[in-house]
């Protein structure tokens, strides 16, 4: 040999292109990739399919969601010559006219899902692959003639396993069913919002002290600064916004309880865009100028206004204060239970509602 003495020759094998998608052990999707081509009418050219196939994935039509264009390049023609037609040709109806030798996507491929189809030898053959390479997530490419048979039965390649598939190609779908295996249950902390509490401090301990009972780690932040797990990690006071900001972005909360006592929320928000219940707790809003009875119930009003729709699980109101809200309120995410409880069945009601939220 000019380049040297040693050959690798690669055996060929025949069969269709599959690849199964598996994460932890276990088969989450699995797709055929189907080379670029057209499928006959009876009535109209090859040359003509193709024009209205590539119309229709500029559109965002096209067969199996492929948007790359097919080409009629050498490759097409090649594929055309074997099937002895031509561009010109008319392929009977349903007949299907490859026109790619490979089943890439960037050349006109596309992917159908086979979920359905695959037998159970196969499913394990593909587990053991991407566990063989120690890999949580991987994308198994398979040779094999059906994938409904036995590969001992007919025999099979795994001709790659791909330790970051591209998981848009196989089957959009499985994004969500990958984050909910990571994120178990809402894929977010349940949080508690306190509102106008006269007392802050003994609410949100009282509060923060049942939901740890039920096994959580529980930030919460007030007039007394930032606590997490019983520590103090940020002295007081922490506004709303920035002791919220403190409990979000630390990895081992699992619960939080956030107290609002001013209107700061009107103009800096909050670090979330949901929460899973709201207690009304009075309208103690101190440092914003005179205050009466009015001013009190309207700035109230105002906060409620902004926070009732970011709740997603329960409005509670303590009976202690005399207010009173329908048995149910309007919410972005729909209509959510209101109910008065005791300042003492507070911290009890509070968890039941909490854990009733996280059940997926």
């Amino acid at each position: 040999s000019e380049h040297g003495s040693g050959v690798l020759v690669e055996k060929h094998f025949e069969g269709r292109d599959y690849r199964l998608i598996i994460m932890h052990s276990d088969l989450l999707w699995a797709s055929e990739r189907v080379p670029g081509g057209v499928a006959g009418d009876g009535q109209t050219s090859v040359r003509a399919l193709v024009e209205r196939e590539n119309a229709a994935r500029a559109r965002g039509a096209g067969a199996g969601g492929a948007k790359a264009p097919i080409a009629f390049d050498d490759d097409a023609h090649a594929q055309l010559e074997q099937a002895g037609m031509t561009v010109d040709s008319v392929p009977a109806q349903g007949q299907w006219v490859r026109l790619r030798g490979a089943a890439n996507t960037t050349l006109g491929g596309f992917a159908r899902g086979v979920m359905d189809r695959v037998h159970p030898d196969i499913r394990q053959l593909a587990i053991r692959a991407a566990d063989a390479l120690r890999l949580d997530l991987a994308g198994v490419d398979l040779l094999i003639e059906d994938i409904s048979r036995s590969w001992f039965e007919i025999g099979a390649l795994v001709c790659e396993v791909n330790a970051q598939p591209d998981l848009g190609v196989s089957g959009p779908h499985v994004y969500g069913e990958i984050l909910s295996r990571l994120l178990p249950g809402k894929g977010s902390i349940p949080i508690v919002v306190l509102l106008g509490a006269a007392d802050p401090g003994a609410m949100s301990v009282g509060v923060a002290r049942e939901l740890a009972a039920g096994g959580l780690v529980v930030g919460r932040t007030g007039r007394e600064g930032v606590w997490i797990g019983g520590s103090r990690t940020v002295p007081g006071p922490a506004g709303a916004y920035a002791g919220a900001t403190v409990l979000m972005t630390d990895p081992t909360v699992e619960a939080a309880v956030v107290c609002v006592n001013d209107m700061s929320i009107l103009r800096d928000g909050l670090p979330f865009e949901r929460f899973d219940v709201l207690v009304v707790a009075g309208d103690e809003f101190p440092g914003e100028g005179p205050r009466d009875a009015s001013r009190a119930r309207a700035d109230l009003l105002s906060l409620l206004k902004a926070l009732v729709p970011m709740c997603r699980g329960a409005v509670l109101t303590l009976e202690e204060t005399g207010l009173r809200l329908a048995a149910s309120v309007q919410t972005a995410d729909g209509w959510v239970p209101s109910a008065s409880v005791s300042a003492a069945d507070l911290p009890k009601t509070v968890r039941a509602f909490v854990e009733s939220s996280q059940d997926p």
